[in-house]
C-alpha cells in the first residue's frame, strides 16, 4: 500500500458524513456513533494509523456508498488520502464539501463498518476522536456529534452541575464510555467492580467482536462483560488472579485500575512501548507501603501524569473506587493522550 502523505502544519479536522437525512425528533441523538482508535501522538517523520468505527444504533440500513469520510484542513487540498477498507484502497474524491474517502459496504441496523487511514507525518501531532465533527447527508448537512460524543441529554438526577465530578461524567456519558445505572441514576458514589472497568475499557477501543472461549473459570459466556474481559485479556490489559478467576464481581482498587490503564496505554496505543516517564517516587506518600508490587510501575506513571491525586496526603491504594472516581480518571486518561496532559 502507498504510504499516505499527511500534511499537518495548521490543525486537521476529519469528519464523517452520511446519507440519513435530516432525522425526525424522534431519532434525534444517536443513529450513528463513530469511534476512533489511533496511535495517539505521532512523531515527526513516524507513520500515523487511524481506525474508525461507524456504529448503526438505528433501525435504518444505509446502502453501499452512503457513509462518506470527508478530510480537510487549514492548508486546503489533501491530494493523495486514500481510505483502506477491507483490504481495499479506494481513492479520495473531491466535491464541494472538500476532499472524500467513500465508504463501499452497506453497513446493517445493529452493525458496524470499520475502516483505516493511514500516513506519513511531516510534523509532531496529535491523531484521535476530536478529529470527527460532523455527521451529515450527502447535500444536505448538519451538525450531530463530535467523536464519540452522541448528544442525548443527560437525565441523571443524582449529577447536579455543582458537584465536582460533573464535568467528568458528562465527558464520559457523551463519548458512551460510562453509561447511567438507570436512566435518571448514575450512581456517583457506587463503587466499581472489576467487570465494569474492563466493559469501560473495552468500550474505548471500540467494542471489538470476541468469539468465546473459556479463559477464567468465573466468566461464562453471554454476559454483559464477557466479551470486554476477553478482549482485555488477549491484549495484556488483565491477567487475572493466580488460582485462574478473573473475579467480574470484585470491587476494583485504584491501583488495579491503575494497573489495567497503564497495561491499556502501553499495549493497545504504545504497541507494546512504555512511557518516556521517569514516575513518581511513591515513598513520598506515607501509605506508600500499600501500594502492591504488581501495580508500582503504574501507580508510579498514574501519579506523575496526574491520573491519581493525593487524597490528603495519601494515595490510598487498597481503597476501592467510586463511579465518579472512575469518571474523573478516565476522562483525565483520554485528555493525557490527546494533549498530553490530564489538565484541560
Amino acid at each position: 500500500m502507498r504510504k499516505v502523505r499527511i500534511s499537518i502544519t495548521a490543525i486537521m479536522v476529519l469528519f464523517i458524513m452520511a446519507m440519513i437525512g435530516f432525522p425526525s425528533k424522534a431519532d434525534e441523538g444517536r443513529p450513528l456513533e463513530v469511534r476512533v482508535k489511533s496511535m495517539g501522538q505521532i512523531e515527526s517523520g513516524k507513520e500515523a494509523t487511524l481506525q474508525i468505527s461507524i456504529f448503526n444504533r438505528s433501525e435504518n440500513t444505509y446502502p453501499a456508498e452512503a457513509l462518506r469520510v470527508q478530510l480537510s484542513s487549514q492548508e486546503g487540498i489533501l491530494e493523495g488520502w486514500r481510505i483502506v477498507e477491507n483490504d481495499a484502497i479506494y481513492e479520495i474524491e473531491s466535491d464541494n464539501w472538500g476532499w472524500q474517502a467513500i465508504i463501499r459496504n452497506e453497513l446493517k441496523p445493529n452493525e458496524k463498518i470499520s475502516f483505516e487511514i493511514s500516513g506519513i507525518a511531516e510534523e509532531k501531532f496529535y491523531v484521535g476522536d476530536d478529529f470527527i465533527t460532523t455527521i451529515y447527508e450527502k447535500g444536505q448537512h448538519y451538525d450531530m456529534c463530535l467523536g464519540q460524543c452522541v448528544y442525548v441529554p443527560m437525565l441523571f438526577t443524582d449529577v447536579s452541575e455543582d458537584e465536582w465530578f460533573y464535568d467528568y461524567v458528562t465527558r464520559v456519558y457523551n463519548h458512551r464510555i460510562m453509561t447511567g445505572l438507570t436512566e435518571t441514576t448514575f450512581g456517583p458514589v457506587e463503587e466499581l467492580s472489576r467487570a465494569q472497568f474492563a466493559t469501560i475499557l473495552w468500550r474505548e477501543s471500540g467494542e471489538p467482536e470476541m468469539n468465546y472461549e473459556e479463559r477464567f473459570s468465573d466468566v461464562a459466556e453471554g454476559q454483559f462483560y464477557t466479551a470486554a474481559v476477553l478482549w482485555a485479556q488477549s491484549e495484556g490489559v488483565i491477567t487475572g488472579y493466580e488460582d485462574g478467576r478473573f473475579g467480574p464481581s470484585d470491587l476494583i482498587t485504584r491501583e488495579q485500575m491503575a494497573t489495567m490503564l497503564y497495561r491499556y496505554m502501553v499495549n493497545c496505543w504504545l504497541e507494546g512501548n512504555k512511557p518516556e516517564t521517569v514516575g513518581t517516587d511513591l515513598s513520598v506518600f506515607p501509605d506508600s507501603g500499600n501500594v502492591s508490587e504488581f501495580s508500582r510501575e503504574a501507580m508510579s506513571w498514574a501519579v506523575e501524569i496526574g491520573l491519581i491525586k493525593g487524597d490528603n496526603g495519601r494515595i490510598n491504594p487498597q481503597d476501592n473506587a467510586s463511579r465518579a472516581v472512575c469518571a474523573t480518571i478516565i476522562a483525565r486518561f483520554n485528555n493525557y493522550m490527546k494533549m498530553g496532559t490530564t489538565e484541560e
